[in-house]
């Protein structure tokens, strides 16, 4: 491996991490919201297709070039992440004893969230072909 693809590539991997980390954080969020406040989950399909949209807009700016791929290991990084965070979180943001399905709560909300990070990542990496194929075709 030559010098320059060893950096763009520790560079691309620390995106990955960097980007699992903040999906991570935001879904994490979303959780202790939707414990706090149950009217949140009328609208968590909505709020998740949001998500989603953002999270391709973000990874079809954040990548391409050699290491275009790189945007499957978010959903493998994110699991990992997520169980750590959630764990850290619990400890320094206890939830009260009202919350009584909390464990449910937590399964659905990272579930449907791991779906839309899924997703986000793949639907990236078709935006981003699509636009390579469309910048080919304009310089014929």
């Amino acid at each position: 491996m030559r010098e320059g693809n060893r950096s763009s590539f520790g560079f691309a991997m620390r995106r990955v991490a960097l980007l699992s980390l903040i999906f991570s954080l935001i879904g994490n969020t979303l959780y202790y919201a939707t414990a706090y406040s149950v009217t949140i989950l009328n609208g968590v399909f909505t709020l998740l297709v949001l998500l989603g949209v953002l999270y391709t807009i973000v990874i079809v700016r954040s990548f391409g070039g050699y290491y275009w791929y790189f945007p499957l290991f978010i959903p493998v990084l994110w699991v990992p992440l997520t169980v750590i965070l959630s764990y850290g979180l619990g400890l320094l943001f206890p939830l009260s004893d009202e919350v009584t399905s909390g464990g449910l709560l937590v399964v659905y909300i990272h579930g449907l969230n791991l779906c839309s990070v899924a997703a986000s990542a793949f639907m990236g990496i078709v935006v981003k072909g699509l636009l390579y194929i469309l910048g080919r075709m304009n310089k014929e």
